[in-house]
């Protein structure tokens, strides 16, 4: 794939690549040959990190401090908000763990609620509007 609008994130989902673009804040799927599939969802303050997840995908949104579950039609569900700066995704059985860039935290999220499980020095202020957010996973 070339002339993406600075990618991030991309994973495999069903025929196409998931990338998370965060030059115009999209998902967008690709064929095997580079080309636009479609749009899945052109609804993020600052897409990051995408992982499949069962039928669906996982986003972060950086700007917006939010973790996303979506659909292959598009369907958006926030499954967390208020973070700050959330970056990398991981999913191990009921359980995500998501990097909070700003604050340097990983934390553990369940039904029981979210706990800090480690710490790390937090990411560097981005140099440009354009420059996506370091990651973790």
């Amino acid at each position: 794939m070339t002339n993406l609008n600075i990618p991030v994130s991309a994973v495999k989902f069903g025929d196409h690549h998931a990338v998370t673009l965060h030059g115009n804040n999209t998902l967008s799927l690709f064929q095997d040959d580079g080309s636009l599939f479609s749009v899945l969802s052109d609804d993020f303050g600052g897409s990051t990190h995408v992982i499949r997840d069962g039928g669906g995908l996982l986003v972060s949104d950086c700007k917006r401090g939010e973790t996303v579950s979506i659909d292959g039609s598009g369907n958006k569900i926030v499954l967390l908000a208020g973070l700050d700066s959330p970056e990398g995704i991981a999913v191990l059985d009921e359980t995500l763990f998501i990097y909070e860039g700003n604050a340097g935290e990983m934390k553990r999220h369940d039904g029981s609620g979210a706990e800090v499980i480690a710490t790390s020095r937090p990411g560097s202020t981005v140099a440009t509007p354009a420059q996506p957010p370091s990651m973790v996973f």
